[in-house]
């Protein structure tokens, strides 16, 4: 295994220091780049989170990005399995008769982003672990609100 000597994602979130929005945009773009090329093979991550996004470099507002853990990742086309760390999964994770592909991981790194830049959550009432809909909803929720008052300052 290959050592990556600026840590997880999920560090750097809660430096002193935190991402520019610049970074953030760069953590995007280089996170689409890696999932475009597992989806190209038809692999699906399946545990998109900030720990499973390791930090080669940050310097002078360069960032750049390595995927790690693939130990959920599958080849196929569609998916049941309940599986991936829950803050970050999309709906179709949370339901056990809906099937999902490998899309999931793009809502994963859209809330990657959204916890990243606002370092937080929305509430997590119990009723969301039984119906992920409702965490989903939040999550878009959430991250509307923070626009809009970032937007108004």
């Amino acid at each position: 295994m290959e050592y990556v000597p600026g840590g997880s994602l999920s560090v750097h979130m809660y430096l002193k220091d935190p991402l520019s929005p610049w970074e953030w945009i760069m953590v995007l773009c280089q996170g689409l780049q890696g999932l475009q090329c597992l989806h190209d093979h038809a692999v699906a991550h399946r545990d998109i989170k900030p720990d499973n996004m390791l930090i080669e470099f940050r310097e002078k507002g360069m960032i750049s990005l390595k995927w790690a853990d693939f130990g959920l990742a599958k080849q196929g086309l569609k998916f049941a399995t309940q599986c991936g760390t829950w803050q970050y999964a999309v709906l179709e994770v949370f339901a056990e008769i809906i099937s999902y592909d490998k899309a999931a991981d793009i809502w994963s790194l859209g809330v990657v982003i959204i916890h990243g830049k606002t370092l937080g959550w929305p509430e997590w009432p119990a009723t969301h672990r039984a119906a992920g809909l409702g965490w989903c909803q939040s999550i878009v929720g959430f991250a509307a609100k923070y626009d809009t008052e970032v937007n108004s300052r």
